[in-house]
């Protein structure tokens, strides 16, 4: 009974040892240059409904941010929060969420991005025949538009957003104004096209 027994409970536990592992990405799928300053960059680790990634300064990780399209219209948004070791877009099961537990505060911010490929606007790119495409110059690059409104929310204390803000001189601010270069070496077609 035990020879039946065991093996069957080893081919029961395999899967979930398995998925747990799977469910954690530590190499980045897409790199996104801050075009302002390249010591920011965002990688994406997860390209499934909705993108997961991280946004560092010179290899350190900040924020986490996830990249989504709303129901209906399908409007791009992003999320973001700042870099948790215990919840973090390394899982694939990462969500960002308001929780707050005795002085436990995990806060996101919200808002707009752009794609672009050169100077035009994905959904127009997109639009145009694949000899219009062509003609096309520049890289893909995204607009967070709603990142510096983001960055001035993100913090529960007025002290938290002054310290953060006064940061290498308010750079933070400048680079969040500004363009995020895609890497086409280091994307998916997909995520090179369509985040």
């Amino acid at each position: 009974m035990k020879r039946i027994l065991f093996p069957l409970l080893a081919a029961l536990a395999l899967p979930f040892s398995v998925n747990a592992k799977e469910s954690f990405n530590y190499e980045s799928i897409c790199t996104l240059k801050s075009e302002y300053n390249s010591n920011y960059t965002i990688e994406i680790y997860h390209d499934a409904t909705k993108k997961l990634g991280i946004l560092y300064y010179e290899d350190e990780p900040k924020f986490s941010l996830t990249f989504d399209y709303s129901n209906g219209y399908g409007r791009p948004f992003f999320l973001i929060e700042k870099f948790n070791t215990e919840y973090n877009s390394f899982s694939k099961d990462y969500l960002p969420v308001t929780i707050i537990e005795d002085d436990a505060w995990r806060y996101y911010r919200s808002g707009s991005y752009i794609s672009f490929f050169g100077d035009i606007p994905l959904g127009e790119y997109l639009a145009r025949s694949e000899k219009e495409q062509k003609k096309v110059k520049g890289n893909a690059r995204i607009l967070l538009i709603d990142l510096p409104n983001a960055f001035y929310y993100l913090w529960r204390y007025q002290e938290e957003r002054n310290e953060f803000f006064a940061l290498r001189d308010g750079e933070w601010e400048r680079v969040a104004k500004n363009f995020w270069e895609k890497d086409k070496k280091n994307c998916t077609d997909n995520l090179y096209k369509f985040l």
